[in-house]
């Protein structure tokens, strides 16, 4: 596929801003429409957005750059119906969307990727999707409801992500093994932030979903292989190359 030029929308996070960086950091094109939506968007300004886009963009192929917040993506499944940009435009949606969508009308043709998953990983992945998270949700709820790090109604938390969550915190438990067997002190080092941050970047394990190592310039993991998959009707994911067959569809 050969693509001269892309619009992208993002949300305003953390997560949407820096995928939107990275997207046009790395994309050999033009960016035509670009904008990003604050935290309480609507339905109605989701549908204004889009038509612009519509209207005014010289690329056929929209990115959203975002994640699958708790009700958010019904929100936007409508304003794509709304706006008629799904059939008019090219939909790539991060995997953080794909594998939630479920049946989502308004993802329909959309496109997204995932990572090739070892089986070692799928079953861990499906294991953690039946574990009663009640009683961790009651240790880490306060006044002002679940801590941000514990949200265990986040939908991204429980999905395909659920292995490669706990391959990050395997890594972490190693650097802090090897940094504290080198040197019981270090929490009172004035430099142990740096010192970790070699640890870090010298620090290889192997994990649920295969090795975890990150690169030490941008700390990106390599995740090896991934799946380029089509959104049918009724939220089936069809691959495009690669292996044949039905997406592991993990629900949180």
């Amino acid at each position: 596929m050969n693509i001269s030029s892309i619009s992208i929308i993002c949300i305003d996070d953390s997560f949407g801003k820096s995928l939107a960086n990275q997207i046009r950091q790395n994309f050999n094109g033009v960016v035509d429409q670009d904008f990003c939506w604050g935290h309480t968007v609507s339905v109605e300004e989701m549908t204004d957005t889009l038509n612009i886009v519509k209207a005014s963009a010289t690329s056929s192929v929209l990115v959203l750059a975002m994640s699958p917040k708790e009700g958010f993506v019904d929100l936007l499944s409508e304003a794509l119906v709304a706006s008629g940009v799904q059939g008019e435009f090219t939909l790539f949606v991060p995997d953080s969307i794909c594998s939630t969508i479920d049946s989502h009308r308004g993802f329909d043709g959309a496109f997204c990727r995932l990572q090739k998953l070892g089986s070692r990983a799928v079953e861990y992945n499906e294991a953690w999707q039946g574990y009663d998270k009640s009683a961790n949700l009651a240790v880490y709820t306060d006044a002002n409801g679940p801590h941000q790090l514990f949200n265990y109604s986040d939908p991204v938390v429980y999905n395909a992500y659920s292995a490669l969550m706990a391959d990050a915190v395997q890594l972490a438990m190693e650097v802090m093994r090897q940094a504290l067997r080198d040197d019981p002190l270090i929490q009172l080092r004035r430099d142990k932030g740096s010192i970790l941050l070699e640890y870090v970047r010298n620090t290889t394990v192997q994990g649920i979903s295969g090795s975890v190592k990150l690169a030490p310039k941008t700390g990106d993991r390599t995740l090896g292989e991934m799946d380029l998959f089509n959104i049918h009707p009724g939220g089936k994911m069809v691959t495009i190359g690669g292996r044949s067959g039905r997406a592991q569809r993990l629900r949180p």
